[in-house]
This record gives C-alpha cells, structure tokens and sequence, in this order.
C-alpha cells in the first residue's frame, strides 16, 4: 500500500542563499569573460546543472529512502535513510556546507532529515519503540529540530 502523505518540513536557511547567489555571480562572470551572448540564461543551465549533478551523486541513498517511503516500503526505506545518515555522518563536512557543496538552501542537516525519516518509517508500521529511539536520537544530536520535537 503506498503512502501518500508524507509530513515534510521545507524549511530553508536564507542566509545560505548568499554563497549560492555569489557562486551564480561567478559562474555569470566566467560566462561574460567568454563573451557568451545571453550569459544569463548559460548560468541558469549551468546552475541546474550542478544542483542536479550534486544532488544525484550525493543523495542517492536519500531519494531513494524518500521514494520507497512513498510507496510504503517502509522496511527498505529504512535502509536507505541509514545508509543516507552514515554518508553524511562520515562525511560532516559535506552536510554542513550543503549550501555550497549540495548547493542546498535546506535549514536541516540531511543526516538530521535521515534519522526523522528513519522515525517516521517505524512509525508508519508501528514500531513506536525505534521510532521513539530515532527521535531521541534527533533530539541529542539536533536538540532544536521542530520535528522531532513534534
């Protein structure tokens, strides 16, 4: 049975909008150095193209959980979500400057998201005890994450 309501928080980091605006500025001057006629519309493309690049090479294991939770596969979802969370856990550095490195505007950490997402798959076949687990969890490593708190 898939699932179609899914609760998700798209909060964003506004501050983290201002790398991004000064990465575009300087894709946008490399575009003009070139002399490329209409250079905005090749940093619009080139933008994308890197958000998407970014985003399928490092969150695979993450949109995967997400589309398996959609589809009410909640047990491989799991996996996913915490081979989502060990990357990013190995990887701190690539979480924490997501604005650059995922070109993310994301207010939450995506290994913070994994461990909320692993909660909510417990939750979905009522295994209160591990969804309990994973969000005290949430709440030691990010005692501000709404969610959870929820």
């Amino acid at each position: 049975m898939s699932q179609k309501i899914i609760p998700t928080d798209r909060s964003i980091a506004w501050i983290s909008l201002i790398p991004q605006l000064i990465l575009m500025g300087i894709i946008f001057g490399i575009f003009y150095m070139l002399k490329v006629k209409e250079p905005f519309i090749f940093v619009g493309f080139t933008y994308l193209l890197l958000s998407f690049g970014l985003k399928k090479v490092f969150l695979k294991n993450h949109t995967r959980g997400i589309t398996l939770t959609k589809e009410g596969k909640n047990v491989e979802a799991i996996a996913s979500f915490e081979q989502s969370a060990k990357f990013f856990g190995d990887h701190l550095w690539v979480d924490n400057y997501r604005f650059i490195t995922l070109l993310s505007a994301s207010k939450y950490l995506y290994r913070e998201m994994a461990f909320v997402n692993i909660s909510y798959c417990y939750m979905a076949f009522n295994n209160k005890e591990k969804a309990i687990e994973y969000y005290m969890k949430v709440l030691q490593e990010y005692p501000d994450n709404e969610m959870a708190k929820l």
